[in-house]
């Protein structure tokens, strides 16, 4: 049985600090209350990576440690991978449905390669982007199987 989006986030709590998965322009608008933004299904997802396949930390924003990430999880119209877009720009990051991570033990490509080995954990259809440093893993499912590595 799947648990509820409220003990998802409650477990999820213990490892993600909001900041870490809003970028700074939602953080200082809603604080907080930015958690009801976000699909079930990708928060869903984050926390199966963390306890399930990972049981590393995952590493989203650290802006508000002093870090230079600021836009790995959700990107609002103020943010500057938005604003320099000059074409329609769908991506799952706007919808609170994509995040990107570093998995503490891991380069992206052996976690990407994790996440595929152990795709019967996961708990929706899922996208991961490939060729890139980061773990993107977003919850759009555009019915192309349990994990979808796709090219930006």
């Amino acid at each position: 049985m799947k648990p509820s989006r409220e003990e998802i986030i409650r477990r999820l709590k213990a490892y993600f600090d909001i900041r870490e998965l809003v970028c700074p322009h939602t953080y200082k608008r809603f604080g907080e209350k930015a958690w009801i933004f976000y699909r079930t299904e990708q928060l869903h997802t984050i926390l199966v990576l963390r306890e399930e396949i990972f049981k590393k930390p995952m590493i989203g924003n650290n802006y508000h440690r002093g870090g230079k990430f600021d836009e790995r999880g959700n990107r609002c119209n103020l943010c500057s991978l938005v604003k320099s877009q000059k074409k329609a720009y769908i991506s799952p990051h706007c919808s609170f449905a994509g995040n990107d991570f570093d998995v503490l033990g891991y380069t992206a490509q052996e976690a990407r390669d994790k996440i595929v080995r152990e795709q019967g954990n996961l708990p929706y259809n899922i996208r991961l982007e490939a060729d890139v440093n980061w773990l993107h893993v977003d919850c759009y499912d555009d019915g192309k199987g349990k994990v979808y590595i796709f090219k930006a």
